[in-house]
């Protein structure tokens, strides 16, 4: 993978935006493990497109009506390029988004 320079992509911005969790429901691939333990999210930063992943553990994102998602947001964390601006050790844009997990989709 090639790495981009710094300024090829978007500066880094805490920020989140409605769009985001319905860009990565509809890009990001679903990897279960453990039976349904756990899941691995991956696919393109909806902000800065980026390739990301991330796993949820079951425990954190059960919820009652047939559907899951984090009590805590999806954070950016690129691995394929640096972000103008980002803190020390945070590799992603700064995007966040809560997502849901429909539980048929296991």
């Amino acid at each position: 993978m090639q790495m981009r320079r710094q300024n090829d992509c978007l500066p880094y911005q805490e920020i989140s935006e409605p769009g985001y969790a319905e860009t990565a429901a509809r890009t990001f691939t679903r990897t279960w493990h453990d039976g349904g333990g756990s899941v691995t999210l991956s696919g393109p930063c909806p902000r800065c497109s980026c390739d990301m992943e991330v796993e949820i553990v079951a425990e954190v994102f059960k919820s009652p009506g047939g559907l899951a998602g984090t009590t805590e947001p999806v954070l950016c964390e690129g691995t394929d390029r640096p972000h103008p601006g980002s803190p020390w050790g945070e590799p992603g844009c700064g995007a966040n988004w809560l997502y849901r997990v429909p539980d048929d989709c296991r």
